[in-house]
């Protein structure tokens, strides 16, 4: 528990926080409050779902591309940098959403037991492929297994929700 001035102090340095922020503070504040990442399903013509491949000390294996919403930051305004740095240069129809997901603290999701987030899920179809970049699509019922735990449940959830 913070005493008087410990909460002054962080209250003051709160104050003047921005994002992008250390991976270690980032972290920290996930861990303490309520985070709402936005998520994004990216179908093609044969149903297939476009998965990234992550390689940090965080994860190793697939993941959906997704961004995490930021202090008065928009949904389309995530939407939209996530567009243009995780998925740049795939032409894509409009993102729609399709709901909402919990995940709670503690619930056993791999990485994100840590921390509670609202998950706001949308989707699109992918229109044209990119042939300078490699993006995989997976078969719905053949994730790979080296998926981010907590995104096979995203992705059950999306596709219960997909819109056609």
């Amino acid at each position: 528990m913070l005493n008087h001035n410990e909460e002054k102090q962080l209250s003051e340095l709160l104050a003047k926080l921005e994002f992008p922020v250390s991976k270690e503070l980032f972290k920290s504040i996930m861990s303490s409050f309520v985070s709402v990442p936005i998520e994004l399903a990216i179908f093609n013509k044969n149903d297939q779902i476009l998965l990234t491949y992550r390689e940090d000390e965080e994860y190793q294996g697939f993941h959906m591309p997704g961004t995490v919403l930021q202090n008065n930051e928009t949904v389309p305004n995530a939407l939209e940098r996530l567009f243009n740095t995780e998925i740049k240069g795939l032409k894509l129809s409009e993102p729609k959403s399709i709901g909402w997901l919990e995940i709670n603290k503690g619930s056993g999701e791999g990485k994100n037991n840590s921390r509670h987030e609202i998950s706001l899920l949308h989707q699109c179809m992918l229109i044209e492929p990119d042939n300078e970049t490699k993006y995989n699509f997976f078969e719905l019922s053949k994730l790979p297994e080296n998926t981010l735990p907590h995104h096979s449940k995203i992705i059950r959830e999306m596709i219960t929700k997909k819109v056609t």
